[in-house]
């Protein structure tokens, strides 16, 4: 750009009026000017949007299950869980001829069935759990702790 008119500030001018986000031209329908922006917490400047709707925050990716073809079951870990039928490379219980195809389901094995573990023992009648999701379930159950939740529809309270 030789024309005397123009300087470098109206260049970068230009290149800050027109800035957009890579991740966000898809979303934009309008380009951005000076006028119709606004910044945002990553310090980016995008326009604004149609209907300037506040946008709902996606929810975090779970991964999907997937369907076992043999023996119709739901599963994270396809691979890990195919094992189990075929009988390849599982992890033996040294105490029992249970055989898991993934090393934590053992440990957790181990530590229930053989090891007996205590995680809590109920202070008013002294029973012993080794897990703690029945330790609380006896506690809502026998003693009437835990967090109570009222019915919307018919105003029973559910602990």
């Amino acid at each position: 750009c030789d024309d005397e008119s123009s300087s470098s500030e109206d260049v970068q001018q230009f290149f800050t009026n027109k800035f957009i986000s890579n991740k966000k031209t898809k979303n934009l329908k309008k380009i951005v000017t000076a006028s119709n922006r606004k910044q945002v917490k990553s310090k980016e400047w995008i326009g604004e949007s149609e209907g300037d709707k506040p946008k709902k925050p996606k929810p975090r990716y779970k991964s999907r299950k997937k369907l076992c073809g043999i023996c119709g079951a739901l599963v994270d870990r396809l691979a890990d869980h195919t094992r189990s039928h075929t009988n390849e490379n599982l992890h033996k219980c040294p105490h029992c001829p249970v055989q898991m195809a993934h090393p934590s389901n053992l440990l957790r094995h181990v530590q229930m069935v053989h090891e007996k573990k205590v995680i809590k023992t109920c202070e008013p009648c002294g029973k012993s759990y080794i897990t703690y999701n029945s330790y609380k379930a006896h506690m809502r159950a026998h003693h009437n702790v835990g967090e109570k939740y009222q019915c919307e529809f018919c105003a029973k309270i559910f602990n």
